[in-house]
């Protein structure tokens, strides 16, 4: 099932996508879906951001690939960091190369995890069980501040538009198992499986529920495969025209322009 989020003339509306149709939903997508009775085309509506999140957890260096191409040896717990919930846009959105770091903005594909239901300190065996579904991101990065102007990472991660998000909630979805990609102007930049992460789905939502409470609408990204614009030789930094495709197999594409 496809649960997206649209733009109407009273605001953001919740919807299940059946088809080429849109059947809304009465409020949110939790703690069950409620139908409010009216649908609409799917065609000329406006999707945005599936969700608009409490707070963005995301996980560095869960691929072990990735990790290597940048030089850090495997993490032993998951690297675990906040992106502001201001970073996030929807698909078709531009994202924005910031006026005080534009010449390093990277790419990285990754598969997002929507939470359903609130959760503390779950176990790993029942961490699946308050997950919404699926979608796809874009963990936008400004390597310069990233490596040579900060010691941490808020600012390299949090700038308005670093977050892409969608374009819907695929709720049937293996997470363990799914083709992921980055296509930048039509040339493939990252292509590999989340079979590859280092710590799975569960272990990443047992982990972030570990250090507070996951509340409904909570994302959190798993982190990017190998093929990011940092790693390679020349690097290849996002740049004003743009386009930058992320594809995750059973979910779909999300798509952003830069400028």
């Amino acid at each position: 099932m496809k649960i997206a989020r649209f733009a109407t003339e009273n605001g953001p509306v919740f919807g299940v996508i059946e088809g080429e149709r849109i059947r809304e939903l009465d409020g949110a997508p939790w703690p069950e879906l409620r139908f409010s009775g009216r649908e609409r085309p799917l065609s000329g509506t406006r999707l945005l951001a599936p969700v608009a999140p409490p707070v963005v957890w995301a996980i560095g260096l869960n691929y072990k690939a990735h990790a290597a191409e940048l030089g850090y040896a495997i993490p032993e717990e998951p690297l675990a960091f906040l992106k502001p919930s201001t970073s996030v846009i929807g698909p078709g959105d531009d994202i924005l190369l910031p006026e005080m770091a534009p010449d390093a903005v990277d790419y990285e594909c990754e598969l997002a995890v929507i939470i359903g239901r609130a959760c503390r300190n779950v176990s790993e065996s029942d961490a699946l069980d308050y997950v919404l579904g699926y979608s796809c991101t874009n963990d936008v990065t400004a390597r310069d501040c990233q490596y040579l102007r900060d010691t941490q990472w808020a600012r390299a991660k949090g700038f308005e538009t670093f977050c892409p998000l969608g374009p819907w909630i695929e709720t049937e979805l293996d997470p363990d198992r799914a083709e992921i990609a980055t296509v930048l102007n039509g040339k493939v930049m990252q292509k590999s499986n989340t079979a590859d992460m280092i710590f799975p789905v569960r272990q990443l939502v047992r982990h972030c529920s570990r250090i507070g409470t996951l509340l409904p609408g909570t994302v959190i990204l798993t982190g990017t495969p190998p093929g990011v614009g940092y790693g390679r030789n020349p690097r290849v930094y996002l740049r004003p025209g743009d386009t930058v495709e992320i594809t995750i197999g059973g979910v779909g594409t999300l798509r952003n322009g830069v400028r």
